[in-house]
């Protein structure tokens, strides 16, 4: 049986859009970590954690076939989704301190993750941010370039969406938190 978008051929193929499914990756190491760190994901304030963590189970996947067959009628969804990516990792630059390092933008606190796991988190926002503006430069048409800019102009409400959600997270009383937390 064939798989409905990647045909059998392609399923053990690399990756056609190499910088985009490492956006994708990097977007998906980033909200593992804030999940792992009990913070939670995008959209968890508003439909709990687990509709939200199963939509970006679903989603994340979902972009890394469409990426990896790097068919053309593709091109408008995977830029926009690059700009949205890069909005996303940028807004943490937004929200939160950070610091040029060697000239490279670091952040030096974030919402509740533990100092240690900053290195990675770190890594995983800046990878996203050179990946998804390399992937719509490298991998989209010249004239499909401009959803890329679409994507990027969901900025302002990835920020508000962010500003909600460390709102939500500081009114939740510990042991909520804890449950929520917990394995069901």
């Amino acid at each position: 049986m064939t798989h409905p978008i990647l045909p059998r051929s392609r399923v053990l193929s690399t990756t056609r859009r190499k910088w985009t499914g490492v956006a994708v990756i990097s977007i998906a190491a980033h909200h593992g970590m804030e999940l792992a760190a009990g913070i939670g994901v995008p959209g968890e304030p508003l439909i709990d954690r687990r509709p939200a963590v199963l939509a970006w189970g679903a989603l994340f996947p979902l972009q890394l076939a469409v990426a990896s067959v790097g068919e053309r009628r593709w091109d408008r969804v995977l830029a926009a989704a690059n700009g949205s990516f890069q909005a996303l990792a940028l807004q943490h630059y937004l929200s939160w301190r950070w610091r040029l390092r060697c000239g490279i933008p670091t952040l030096t606190e974030t919402e509740g993750l533990p100092a240690r796991w900053l290195p990675g988190y770190n890594l995983a926002l800046l990878a996203a941010i050179v990946s998804s503006t390399i992937g719509s430069a490298t991998e989209c048409p010249t004239a499909e370039r401009r959803w890329h800019l679409w994507g990027l102009a969901t900025l302002p409400a990835q920020y508000a969406s962010a500003r909600h959600h460390s709102a939500w997270l500081r009114g939740r009383d510990p042991i909520e938190r804890e449950e929520s937390d917990a394995p069901r």
